[in-house]
Protein backbone atom coordinates (compact mmCIF):
# COMPACT_ATOMS: atom_id res chain seq x y z
CA UNK A 1 0.00 0.00 0.00
CA UNK A 2 2.80 2.39 1.03
CA UNK A 3 4.58 1.77 -2.51
CA UNK A 4 1.13 2.55 -4.77
CA UNK A 5 0.86 5.88 -2.20
CA UNK A 6 3.77 6.70 -3.07
CA UNK A 7 3.13 6.15 -6.76
CA UNK A 8 0.01 8.10 -6.32
CA UNK A 9 2.09 11.38 -5.31
CA UNK A 10 4.98 11.21 -8.12
CA UNK A 11 2.00 10.74 -10.88
CA UNK A 12 -0.10 13.80 -9.15
CA UNK A 13 3.32 15.84 -8.98
CA UNK A 14 4.25 14.62 -12.51
CA UNK A 15 1.04 15.42 -14.27
CA UNK A 16 -0.12 18.26 -12.53
CA UNK A 17 1.49 20.84 -15.24
CA UNK A 18 0.65 19.05 -18.42
CA UNK A 19 -0.27 22.21 -20.55
CA UNK A 20 3.84 22.63 -19.98
CA UNK A 21 5.54 19.39 -19.33
CA UNK A 22 8.71 20.55 -18.29
CA UNK A 23 11.21 17.34 -17.26
CA UNK A 24 12.65 17.99 -13.92
CA UNK A 25 16.39 18.26 -13.69
CA UNK A 26 16.27 20.01 -10.31
CA UNK A 27 18.55 19.00 -7.78
CA UNK A 28 15.57 18.96 -5.43
CA UNK A 29 14.05 16.45 -7.47
CA UNK A 30 17.36 14.09 -7.79
CA UNK A 31 17.36 14.17 -4.30
CA UNK A 32 13.98 12.71 -3.72
CA UNK A 33 14.51 10.38 -6.46
CA UNK A 34 17.17 9.16 -5.21
CA UNK A 35 15.29 8.98 -1.49
CA UNK A 36 12.48 6.60 -3.55
CA UNK A 37 11.99 3.16 -4.08
CA UNK A 38 10.11 4.21 -7.28
CA UNK A 39 13.09 6.36 -8.79
CA UNK A 40 12.97 5.09 -12.39
CA UNK A 41 9.36 5.10 -12.13
CA UNK A 42 10.10 8.99 -11.31
CA UNK A 43 12.62 9.25 -13.96
CA UNK A 44 10.61 8.11 -16.74
CA UNK A 45 7.83 10.04 -15.33
CA UNK A 46 10.02 13.13 -16.27
CA UNK A 47 11.05 11.57 -19.37
CA UNK A 48 7.65 10.76 -20.87
CA UNK A 49 7.30 14.75 -20.86
CA UNK A 50 9.70 14.76 -23.73
CA UNK A 51 8.68 14.99 -27.25
CA UNK A 52 10.94 12.21 -29.69
CA UNK A 53 9.68 10.19 -32.12
CA UNK A 54 12.67 9.30 -34.04
CA UNK A 55 14.75 11.94 -35.99
CA UNK A 56 13.37 14.23 -33.15
CA UNK A 57 15.11 13.56 -30.21
CA UNK A 58 16.76 17.21 -29.27
CA UNK A 59 14.22 17.17 -26.20
CA UNK A 60 15.07 14.59 -24.78
CA UNK A 61 18.73 14.35 -25.26
CA UNK A 62 18.94 17.93 -23.34
CA UNK A 63 17.17 16.49 -20.64
CA UNK A 64 19.54 14.03 -20.35
CA UNK A 65 22.47 16.60 -20.18
CA UNK A 66 21.10 18.75 -18.09
CA UNK A 67 20.53 15.98 -15.21
CA UNK A 68 24.49 15.08 -16.19
CA UNK A 69 25.08 18.45 -15.73
CA UNK A 70 23.22 18.82 -11.96
CA UNK A 71 24.80 15.30 -11.43
CA UNK A 72 28.49 16.34 -11.94
CA UNK A 73 27.96 19.73 -9.90
CA UNK A 74 26.01 18.98 -6.94
CA UNK A 75 26.29 15.00 -6.63
CA UNK A 76 29.43 13.68 -8.37
CA UNK A 77 31.06 17.08 -7.81
CA UNK A 78 33.66 16.76 -10.61
CA UNK A 79 33.48 16.97 -14.03
CA UNK A 80 31.95 13.72 -15.95
CA UNK A 81 32.91 12.63 -19.24
CA UNK A 82 30.73 13.16 -22.31
CA UNK A 83 30.67 12.87 -26.09
CA UNK A 84 28.31 13.34 -28.83
CA UNK A 85 28.78 12.33 -32.25
CA UNK A 86 27.13 14.27 -35.63
CA UNK A 87 24.29 11.72 -35.15
CA UNK A 88 23.09 12.74 -31.98
CA UNK A 89 24.49 9.72 -29.81
CA UNK A 90 25.58 10.10 -26.26
CA UNK A 91 28.42 8.72 -24.32
CA UNK A 92 28.92 9.24 -20.52
CA UNK A 93 31.33 7.71 -18.64
CA UNK A 94 31.43 7.24 -15.05
CA UNK A 95 34.37 6.99 -12.98
CA UNK A 96 34.20 3.39 -10.71
CA UNK A 97 32.88 3.02 -7.64
CA UNK A 98 32.79 0.81 -4.43
CA UNK A 99 34.82 -1.88 -4.77
CA UNK A 100 35.77 -1.38 -7.61
CA UNK A 101 37.68 2.17 -6.63
CA UNK A 102 41.21 1.59 -8.21
CA UNK A 103 40.69 -2.16 -9.60
CA UNK A 104 41.58 -0.38 -13.15
CA UNK A 105 38.43 -2.79 -14.19
CA UNK A 106 37.71 -3.06 -17.74
CA UNK A 107 34.10 -0.53 -18.83
CA UNK A 108 30.74 -2.04 -18.68
CA UNK A 109 27.95 -0.63 -21.06
CA UNK A 110 24.45 0.03 -20.78
CA UNK A 111 22.74 1.16 -23.53
CA UNK A 112 18.86 2.47 -24.56
CA UNK A 113 17.67 4.75 -27.43
CA UNK A 114 16.06 8.23 -26.83
CA UNK A 115 13.21 8.21 -29.74
CA UNK A 116 10.11 6.15 -29.53
CA UNK A 117 6.88 5.03 -31.78
CA UNK A 118 4.10 7.13 -32.48
CA UNK A 119 0.29 6.32 -32.48
CA UNK A 120 -2.61 7.68 -31.58
CA UNK A 121 -5.70 5.61 -30.56
CA UNK A 122 -8.20 8.50 -32.78
CA UNK A 123 -6.08 9.09 -35.81
CA UNK A 124 -7.58 9.75 -38.63
CA UNK A 125 -5.81 8.20 -42.12
CA UNK A 126 -2.76 10.28 -43.30
CA UNK A 127 -3.11 13.05 -40.12
CA UNK A 128 -0.32 14.24 -38.88
CA UNK A 129 -0.16 12.99 -35.00
CA UNK A 130 2.79 14.68 -34.06
CA UNK A 131 1.00 17.27 -32.42
CA UNK A 132 -0.77 14.86 -29.91
CA UNK A 133 2.88 14.43 -28.63
CA UNK A 134 4.26 17.55 -28.16
CA UNK A 135 3.45 18.15 -24.76
CA UNK A 136 4.74 14.97 -23.93
CA UNK A 137 2.65 11.54 -22.74
CA UNK A 138 0.04 11.47 -20.03
CA UNK A 139 0.60 8.95 -17.58
CA UNK A 140 -1.84 6.36 -15.72
CA UNK A 141 -1.68 3.41 -13.44
CA UNK A 142 -4.10 0.71 -13.77
CA UNK A 143 -4.58 -3.02 -12.65
CA UNK A 144 -0.80 -2.74 -11.79
CA UNK A 145 -0.07 -1.46 -14.94
CA UNK A 146 1.55 1.98 -16.36
CA UNK A 147 -0.02 3.29 -19.87
CA UNK A 148 -1.09 6.31 -21.45
CA UNK A 149 -4.44 8.30 -20.06
CA UNK A 150 -6.88 6.11 -21.20
CA UNK A 151 -4.74 4.31 -24.17
CA UNK A 152 -5.02 7.40 -26.19
CA UNK A 153 -1.52 7.20 -27.38
CA UNK A 154 1.84 5.21 -26.72
CA UNK A 155 3.51 4.91 -23.64
CA UNK A 156 6.99 5.49 -24.75
CA UNK A 157 8.19 3.00 -22.53
CA UNK A 158 9.71 1.23 -25.59
CA UNK A 159 12.60 2.93 -24.57
CA UNK A 160 12.54 5.06 -22.08
CA UNK A 161 12.63 2.97 -19.53
CA UNK A 162 16.04 2.06 -20.18
CA UNK A 163 16.68 6.03 -20.55
CA UNK A 164 15.73 5.90 -16.73
CA UNK A 165 17.69 2.87 -16.06
CA UNK A 166 20.21 4.62 -17.10
CA UNK A 167 20.04 8.13 -15.54
CA UNK A 168 19.54 5.98 -12.35
CA UNK A 169 23.47 5.48 -12.47
CA UNK A 170 23.71 8.89 -13.51
CA UNK A 171 22.33 10.27 -10.20
CA UNK A 172 24.15 7.92 -7.81
CA UNK A 173 27.61 7.12 -7.08
CA UNK A 174 26.38 5.18 -4.32
CA UNK A 175 25.95 2.06 -6.02
CA UNK A 176 28.40 -0.09 -6.85
CA UNK A 177 30.08 -0.62 -10.39
CA UNK A 178 33.03 -0.92 -12.27
CA UNK A 179 33.48 2.17 -14.48
CA UNK A 180 30.35 2.83 -16.89
CA UNK A 181 29.57 3.97 -20.39
CA UNK A 182 25.82 5.04 -20.40
CA UNK A 183 25.06 5.08 -24.38
CA UNK A 184 22.12 6.95 -25.85
CA UNK A 185 21.46 6.25 -29.09
CA UNK A 186 18.62 7.92 -31.39
CA UNK A 187 16.11 6.97 -34.16
CA UNK A 188 16.34 2.96 -33.20
CA UNK A 189 12.71 2.40 -34.62
CA UNK A 190 13.76 4.00 -37.97
CA UNK A 191 16.51 0.77 -38.79
CA UNK A 192 18.88 1.27 -35.85
CA UNK A 193 20.06 4.17 -37.74
CA UNK A 194 22.22 6.17 -34.25
CA UNK A 195 23.72 2.78 -33.56
CA UNK A 196 25.00 1.68 -37.23
CA UNK A 197 26.47 5.14 -37.50
CA UNK A 198 27.56 5.70 -34.45
CA UNK A 199 30.64 7.52 -34.07
CA UNK A 200 31.10 6.97 -30.38
CA UNK A 201 34.74 5.96 -29.13
CA UNK A 202 33.27 3.13 -26.80
CA UNK A 203 35.61 1.11 -24.33
CA UNK A 204 33.26 -1.82 -23.05
CA UNK A 205 33.45 -5.20 -24.22
CA UNK A 206 30.33 -5.83 -22.30
CA UNK A 207 27.12 -4.39 -22.74
CA UNK A 208 23.17 -4.68 -21.49
CA UNK A 209 20.75 -2.87 -23.89
CA UNK A 210 18.07 -1.98 -22.02
CA UNK A 211 15.32 -2.74 -24.38
CA UNK A 212 13.53 -5.38 -24.21
CA UNK A 213 9.82 -7.30 -25.34
CA UNK A 214 9.53 -10.38 -23.66
CA UNK A 215 6.54 -13.49 -23.31
CA UNK A 216 7.19 -12.56 -19.23
CA UNK A 217 9.36 -11.50 -16.72
CA UNK A 218 12.40 -13.29 -15.90
CA UNK A 219 13.76 -13.92 -19.38
CA UNK A 220 17.16 -11.85 -21.23
CA UNK A 221 16.89 -11.55 -25.07
CA UNK A 222 19.79 -13.11 -26.43
CA UNK A 223 19.61 -12.74 -30.09
CA UNK A 224 17.17 -10.83 -32.30
CA UNK A 225 16.14 -10.96 -36.28
CA UNK A 226 17.36 -8.74 -39.00
CA UNK A 227 15.63 -7.00 -41.72
CA UNK A 228 15.22 -5.30 -44.59
CA UNK A 229 12.51 -2.02 -44.98
CA UNK A 230 12.56 -1.08 -48.15
CA UNK A 231 10.15 2.04 -49.94
CA UNK A 232 8.89 1.98 -53.53
CA UNK A 233 7.71 5.46 -55.08
CA UNK A 234 6.14 5.96 -58.50
CA UNK A 235 3.77 6.85 -60.68
CA UNK A 236 0.89 5.43 -62.57
CA UNK A 237 0.04 5.82 -66.28
CA UNK A 238 -1.83 8.80 -66.86
CA UNK A 239 -5.25 9.03 -65.68
CA UNK A 240 -8.69 8.59 -67.35
CA UNK A 241 -11.30 11.19 -67.41
CA UNK A 242 -14.29 10.43 -66.81
CA UNK A 243 -17.86 12.44 -66.75
CA UNK A 244 -19.04 12.64 -63.07
CA UNK A 245 -22.60 12.04 -64.81
CA UNK A 246 -21.69 8.25 -65.16
CA UNK A 247 -19.58 7.83 -62.34
CA UNK A 248 -19.68 7.44 -57.97
CA UNK A 249 -17.12 8.15 -55.60
CA UNK A 250 -17.23 5.62 -52.63
CA UNK A 251 -15.34 7.02 -49.76
CA UNK A 252 -14.37 3.93 -47.19
CA UNK A 253 -12.62 4.47 -44.19
CA UNK A 254 -11.54 1.60 -41.19
CA UNK A 255 -9.64 3.21 -38.51
CA UNK A 256 -8.97 1.92 -35.04
CA UNK A 257 -7.60 -1.46 -35.48
CA UNK A 258 -5.22 -3.26 -33.41
CA UNK A 259 -2.08 -2.77 -35.21
CA UNK A 260 1.23 -2.99 -33.37
CA UNK A 261 4.45 -3.96 -33.19
CA UNK A 262 5.49 -5.72 -37.17
CA UNK A 263 7.72 -7.83 -35.32
CA UNK A 264 6.89 -8.33 -31.75
CA UNK A 265 2.79 -8.79 -32.78
CA UNK A 266 2.83 -10.14 -36.03
CA UNK A 267 2.27 -13.65 -34.89
CA UNK A 268 -0.97 -12.19 -32.91
CA UNK A 269 -2.31 -12.50 -36.74
CA UNK A 270 -4.56 -9.41 -36.45
CA UNK A 271 -5.46 -7.69 -39.65
CA UNK A 272 -3.18 -5.76 -41.90
CA UNK A 273 -5.03 -2.96 -43.20
CA UNK A 274 -3.54 -2.86 -46.74
CA UNK A 275 -4.56 -6.64 -46.88
CA UNK A 276 -8.52 -5.23 -45.83
CA UNK A 277 -8.03 -2.47 -48.75
CA UNK A 278 -6.97 -5.21 -51.53
CA UNK A 279 -9.74 -7.32 -50.11
CA UNK A 280 -12.60 -4.55 -50.24
CA UNK A 281 -11.55 -3.38 -53.96
CA UNK A 282 -11.66 -6.73 -54.87
CA UNK A 283 -14.97 -7.34 -53.78
CA UNK A 284 -16.71 -3.87 -54.66
CA UNK A 285 -15.22 -5.28 -58.18
CA UNK A 286 -17.12 -8.14 -58.24
CA UNK A 287 -20.58 -6.34 -57.12
CA UNK A 288 -20.19 -3.61 -59.63
CA UNK A 289 -17.62 -4.32 -62.43
CA UNK A 290 -14.80 -1.67 -63.30
CA UNK A 291 -13.11 -0.10 -60.02
CA UNK A 292 -11.40 2.75 -60.13
CA UNK A 293 -8.89 3.90 -56.99
CA UNK A 294 -8.72 7.98 -56.26
CA UNK A 295 -7.20 8.28 -53.44
CA UNK A 296 -5.60 5.96 -50.32
CA UNK A 297 -4.09 6.12 -47.32
CA UNK A 298 -3.14 3.28 -45.54
CA UNK A 299 -0.88 2.98 -42.03
CA UNK A 300 0.98 5.89 -40.62
CA UNK A 301 3.20 7.23 -43.28
CA UNK A 302 6.14 6.34 -43.39
CA UNK A 303 6.50 3.96 -40.46
CA UNK A 304 7.69 0.70 -41.19
CA UNK A 305 7.48 -0.99 -38.38
CA UNK A 306 4.18 -0.63 -37.34
CA UNK A 307 0.91 -3.34 -38.23
CA UNK A 308 -0.86 -0.57 -40.27
CA UNK A 309 -4.39 -0.21 -38.54
CA UNK A 310 -6.90 2.11 -40.87
CA UNK A 311 -6.97 3.34 -44.08
CA UNK A 312 -9.40 5.66 -45.64
CA UNK A 313 -9.88 5.62 -49.52
CA UNK A 314 -12.03 6.92 -52.69
CA UNK A 315 -13.29 4.43 -55.45
CA UNK A 316 -14.70 5.57 -58.25
CA UNK A 317 -17.75 3.26 -59.83
CA UNK A 318 -20.03 3.15 -62.53
CA UNK A 319 -23.79 5.02 -61.16
CA UNK A 320 -25.07 2.60 -63.14
CA UNK A 321 -24.00 -0.12 -61.35
CA UNK A 322 -24.64 1.01 -57.43
CA UNK A 323 -27.56 -0.57 -55.84
CA UNK A 324 -29.82 0.60 -53.01
CA UNK A 325 -27.91 -2.30 -50.91
CA UNK A 326 -24.19 -1.36 -51.89
CA UNK A 327 -23.63 0.32 -48.37
CA UNK A 328 -24.77 -2.51 -46.44
CA UNK A 329 -22.67 -4.92 -48.63
CA UNK A 330 -19.61 -3.17 -48.16
CA UNK A 331 -19.80 -2.72 -44.17
CA UNK A 332 -20.78 -6.60 -43.98
CA UNK A 333 -17.81 -7.47 -45.92
CA UNK A 334 -14.93 -5.33 -43.91
CA UNK A 335 -17.48 -6.44 -40.36
CA UNK A 336 -16.15 -10.08 -41.78
CA UNK A 337 -12.84 -9.07 -41.57
CA UNK A 338 -12.34 -8.50 -38.33
CA UNK A 339 -12.19 -12.46 -36.73
CA UNK A 340 -9.81 -11.04 -34.46
CA UNK A 341 -10.95 -10.29 -31.44
CA UNK A 342 -8.26 -7.34 -30.74
CA UNK A 343 -9.34 -5.70 -34.16
CA UNK A 344 -13.24 -6.11 -33.60
CA UNK A 345 -12.76 -4.75 -30.29
CA UNK A 346 -12.32 -1.03 -31.03
CA UNK A 347 -12.88 -0.84 -34.88
CA UNK A 348 -14.08 1.39 -36.92
CA UNK A 349 -16.09 1.43 -40.39
CA UNK A 350 -17.32 4.53 -42.35
CA UNK A 351 -18.76 4.67 -45.56
CA UNK A 352 -20.19 7.70 -47.88
CA UNK A 353 -21.60 7.03 -50.95
CA UNK A 354 -21.34 10.27 -53.68
CA UNK A 355 -24.42 9.83 -55.92
CA UNK A 356 -24.53 13.83 -56.53
CA UNK A 357 -23.62 15.15 -59.91
CA UNK A 358 -19.58 16.20 -59.37
CA UNK A 359 -16.96 18.09 -61.34
CA UNK A 360 -15.32 16.36 -64.05
CA UNK A 361 -13.04 13.49 -61.86
CA UNK A 362 -9.91 11.90 -63.04
CA UNK A 363 -9.68 8.36 -62.24
CA UNK A 364 -7.28 6.14 -62.36
CA UNK A 365 -6.95 3.19 -65.12
CA UNK A 366 -8.00 0.26 -64.44
CA UNK A 367 -5.43 -1.55 -64.67
CA UNK A 368 -3.22 -0.21 -62.63
CA UNK A 369 -6.51 -0.62 -60.02
CA UNK A 370 -6.16 -4.80 -61.11
CA UNK A 371 -2.50 -4.75 -61.00
CA UNK A 372 -2.68 -3.18 -57.33
CA UNK A 373 -5.74 -5.75 -56.09
CA UNK A 374 -3.34 -8.46 -57.54
CA UNK A 375 -0.18 -7.73 -55.82
CA UNK A 376 -1.65 -6.57 -52.89
CA UNK A 377 -3.36 -9.97 -53.07
CA UNK A 378 -0.08 -11.83 -53.62
CA UNK A 379 2.33 -10.10 -51.51
CA UNK A 380 3.69 -12.07 -48.44
CA UNK A 381 2.39 -10.78 -45.12
CA UNK A 382 2.60 -12.36 -41.79
CA UNK A 383 4.07 -15.16 -40.21
CA UNK A 384 6.19 -17.03 -43.59
CA UNK A 385 8.12 -19.26 -42.07
CA UNK A 386 7.97 -21.44 -38.54
CA UNK A 387 10.29 -22.73 -36.20
CA UNK A 388 9.97 -24.07 -32.61
CA UNK A 389 13.17 -22.51 -31.82
CA UNK A 390 11.87 -19.09 -31.88
CA UNK A 391 8.50 -17.82 -29.82
CA UNK A 392 5.40 -18.83 -31.05
CA UNK A 393 7.76 -20.51 -34.30
CA UNK A 394 8.11 -16.81 -35.73
CA UNK A 395 11.34 -17.56 -38.32
CA UNK A 396 10.33 -15.01 -40.84
CA UNK A 397 7.95 -12.49 -41.57
CA UNK A 398 6.57 -9.38 -43.37
CA UNK A 399 4.27 -6.78 -42.72
CA UNK A 400 3.08 -4.69 -45.39
CA UNK A 401 3.25 -0.83 -43.36
CA UNK A 402 1.85 1.64 -45.53
CA UNK A 403 0.58 2.87 -48.66
CA UNK A 404 -0.53 6.07 -50.57
CA UNK A 405 -1.50 7.14 -53.60
CA UNK A 406 -2.55 10.33 -54.64
CA UNK A 407 -3.47 12.45 -57.68
CA UNK A 408 -0.85 14.99 -59.30
CA UNK A 409 -1.22 17.86 -60.94
CA UNK A 410 0.38 16.17 -64.75
CA UNK A 411 -2.58 13.75 -64.58
CA UNK A 412 -1.39 10.52 -63.06
CA UNK A 413 -0.95 9.48 -59.43
CA UNK A 414 1.96 9.06 -56.92
CA UNK A 415 2.08 5.79 -55.43
CA UNK A 416 4.17 5.25 -52.18
CA UNK A 417 4.35 1.76 -50.17
CA UNK A 418 6.38 0.35 -47.59
CA UNK A 419 7.29 -3.15 -46.24
CA UNK A 420 9.30 -4.23 -43.96
CA UNK A 421 10.66 -8.23 -44.04
CA UNK A 422 12.44 -10.06 -40.47
CA UNK A 423 13.85 -13.07 -39.54
CA UNK A 424 16.79 -15.21 -38.36
CA UNK A 425 18.35 -15.80 -41.80
CA UNK A 426 20.14 -13.39 -43.97
CA UNK A 427 19.36 -14.94 -47.41
CA UNK A 428 15.41 -15.84 -45.91
CA UNK A 429 14.75 -11.91 -45.49
CA UNK A 430 16.53 -10.73 -48.61
CA UNK A 431 14.20 -13.18 -50.97
CA UNK A 432 11.01 -12.39 -49.15
CA UNK A 433 12.29 -8.43 -50.02
CA UNK A 434 12.90 -8.81 -53.12
CA UNK A 435 9.73 -11.25 -53.56
CA UNK A 436 7.72 -7.85 -52.48
CA UNK A 437 9.74 -5.54 -54.59
CA UNK A 438 9.26 -7.23 -57.46
CA UNK A 439 5.62 -7.76 -57.33
CA UNK A 440 5.22 -3.98 -56.89
CA UNK A 441 7.67 -2.96 -59.72
CA UNK A 442 7.34 -5.38 -62.50
CA UNK A 443 4.35 -3.76 -63.92
CA UNK A 444 3.27 -1.82 -67.05
CA UNK A 445 1.08 0.17 -65.15
CA UNK A 446 3.44 1.96 -62.99
CA UNK A 447 5.93 3.92 -63.83
CA UNK A 448 9.76 4.71 -63.00
CA UNK A 449 9.11 2.38 -59.74
CA UNK A 450 12.06 3.50 -57.07
CA UNK A 451 12.98 1.43 -54.70
CA UNK A 452 14.58 3.22 -51.42
CA UNK A 453 16.21 0.60 -48.77
CA UNK A 454 15.54 2.54 -45.18
CA UNK A 455 16.45 -0.20 -42.90
CA UNK A 456 18.57 -3.09 -43.13
CA UNK A 457 20.22 -4.96 -40.43
CA UNK A 458 21.97 -7.99 -39.60
CA UNK A 459 20.31 -10.90 -37.41
CA UNK A 460 22.16 -11.25 -34.07
CA UNK A 461 22.05 -14.46 -31.25
CA UNK A 462 24.38 -14.47 -28.84
CA UNK A 463 27.06 -17.48 -28.84
CA UNK A 464 26.73 -19.98 -25.99
CA UNK A 465 29.92 -19.09 -24.61
CA UNK A 466 29.12 -15.67 -23.80
CA UNK A 467 29.99 -14.78 -20.64
CA UNK A 468 28.11 -12.27 -19.78
CA UNK A 469 24.84 -14.18 -21.17
CA UNK A 470 25.84 -17.55 -18.86
CA UNK A 471 26.68 -15.65 -15.55
CA UNK A 472 23.03 -12.92 -16.28
CA UNK A 473 21.48 -16.25 -16.41
CA UNK A 474 23.05 -18.15 -12.98
CA UNK A 475 24.12 -15.19 -11.06
CA UNK A 476 21.26 -12.27 -11.31
CA UNK A 477 18.74 -13.90 -9.16
CA UNK A 478 16.02 -12.04 -11.36
CA UNK A 479 16.73 -13.28 -15.31
CA UNK A 480 17.17 -17.03 -15.72
CA UNK A 481 15.54 -17.64 -18.73
CA UNK A 482 16.70 -16.66 -22.68
CA UNK A 483 14.67 -14.93 -25.56
CA UNK A 484 14.59 -14.43 -29.32
CA UNK A 485 12.91 -10.91 -30.23
CA UNK A 486 11.13 -11.05 -33.58
CA UNK A 487 12.38 -7.61 -34.25
CA UNK A 488 15.39 -6.06 -34.79
CA UNK A 489 17.56 -4.72 -32.03
CA UNK A 490 20.63 -2.50 -31.39
CA UNK A 491 23.26 -5.18 -30.19
CA UNK A 492 23.08 -6.27 -34.39
CA UNK A 493 24.36 -2.85 -35.23
CA UNK A 494 26.62 -2.77 -31.70
CA UNK A 495 27.98 -6.10 -32.60
CA UNK A 496 28.66 -5.55 -36.13
CA UNK A 497 30.98 -2.37 -34.98
CA UNK A 498 33.08 -3.72 -31.87
CA UNK A 499 34.92 -6.80 -32.17
CA UNK A 500 34.42 -9.48 -29.32
CA UNK A 501 31.27 -7.35 -27.60
CA UNK A 502 29.59 -10.00 -25.73
CA UNK A 503 25.53 -7.91 -25.22
CA UNK A 504 22.68 -8.64 -24.17
CA UNK A 505 19.18 -7.20 -23.99
CA UNK A 506 16.67 -7.10 -20.81
CA UNK A 507 14.19 -4.61 -19.72
CA UNK A 508 11.06 -4.94 -17.44
CA UNK A 509 7.88 -6.46 -18.51
CA UNK A 510 6.61 -4.27 -21.81
CA UNK A 511 3.32 -5.36 -24.09
CA UNK A 512 1.97 -4.33 -26.65
CA UNK A 513 4.95 -1.69 -28.22
CA UNK A 514 4.10 0.67 -30.93
CA UNK A 515 0.42 0.74 -30.47
CA UNK A 516 -1.68 2.73 -28.17
CA UNK A 517 -2.16 -0.37 -25.66
CA UNK A 518 1.37 -0.17 -24.53
CA UNK A 519 1.91 -0.99 -20.94
CA UNK A 520 4.59 -1.38 -18.56
CA UNK A 521 4.26 -3.59 -15.34
CA UNK A 522 4.52 -1.79 -12.93
CA UNK A 523 6.20 -4.36 -10.42
CA UNK A 524 8.76 -5.04 -12.74
CA UNK A 525 10.45 -2.11 -12.91
CA UNK A 526 12.57 -1.82 -9.26
CA UNK A 527 13.06 -5.68 -9.53
CA UNK A 528 14.86 -5.19 -13.17
CA UNK A 529 16.71 -2.79 -11.80
CA UNK A 530 18.21 -4.90 -9.12
CA UNK A 531 18.50 -7.70 -11.45
CA UNK A 532 20.87 -5.15 -13.56
CA UNK A 533 22.75 -4.11 -10.64
CA UNK A 534 23.21 -7.58 -9.48
CA UNK A 535 24.78 -7.84 -12.99
CA UNK A 536 26.87 -4.92 -12.96
CA UNK A 537 28.46 -5.72 -9.73
CA UNK A 538 29.21 -9.61 -10.68
CA UNK A 539 31.55 -8.47 -13.13
CA UNK A 540 35.30 -7.91 -12.30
Amino acid sequence: MKKFLILAIVFLTSLSGFATQIPNSSIQFLNQCLTSPDCDLMLFSEIAKTYRPSGEETELANYVIAIKSISEQEIWKKPLEETRDKFGNILIRLPATGKYVGLNSNYFSLQSHMDMVLAYSEAKPGEDIKPYFRNGIQLEIKDGWLQSVGNKTTLGADNGIGVAYALHYLIDPRLEHPPLELIFTVQEETGLIGAFNSELPILSKKMLCLDGMTPEPGYIIVGAQGGIGNEVKATTQKMLTVNSSETVTVQISVTQLAGGHSGGDIFRNRLNAIKAFGGLVKFVASKVGEVSVKTLVAGNVPVLNQIPNLFQAELVIPKAKVSTDLKYQIETYLKSLLVNPDDAAKAKIEIFINTENQPTVLTNQYDFTNFLVATIEQAPNGVLETDPKYYNNVYTSSNLSFMKIAPTPTGSSEFYMGYLTRGFNAEHITGFADQIKNLFTVSNAIAAPVVTNKMSMPPWIEPDSSELMNETLTLSGVFSKKFYLTAGLEPSAFKAKIKDLQVIALGPYNQMAHSVNEKLKVDTIASTFVGIQKIITNQK
